[in-house]
């Protein structure tokens, strides 16, 4: 008999409120965490990512199979961060990361997009 394993993390959605981001953040990537798709939500792109959506994997070699993980990752980190957006303001982020290569979008550059966003750059701050 096999058993699934259920995720007692749950998605935890942002307000759009600059006060609320970090711990939403903190969150985000435990639940990203739980779900194996933690190195796609980082700032800068993953390094085992490939050069683009369409780049031919095979997927018989060691470094195919990583290439495939991390972007099945991102995939899903996408997916995530579209359920986590409540705003439409939110939703332009993940519009602003796709493009010709990623069509689907880089979740790298939404959580960078967030933090340009939400993270004083000021020293004062």
């Amino acid at each position: 008999m096999s058993s699934v394993a259920v995720s007692l993390v749950k998605l935890p959605t942002f307000s759009r409120e600059q006060k609320d981001f970090q711990i939403w953040l903190m969150r985000f990537k435990a639940f990203a965490c739980v779900n194996g798709f933690r190195a796609a939500v980082e700032r800068t792109v993953d390094a085992d990512m490939p050069v683009d959506d369409s780049a031919v994997i095979d997927e018989k070699t060691a470094d195919g199979k990583i290439q495939l993980k991390a972007k099945r990752a991102n995939k899903v980190a996408m997916a995530n961060l579209m359920m986590a957006f409540v705003s439409e303001g939110l939703m332009g982020l993940i519009h602003q990361s796709m493009d010709v290569k990623w069509p689907n979008g880089l979740a790298c550059k939404v959580i960078d997009g967030l933090h340009r966003r939400f993270v004083p750059q000021d020293f004062m701050s």
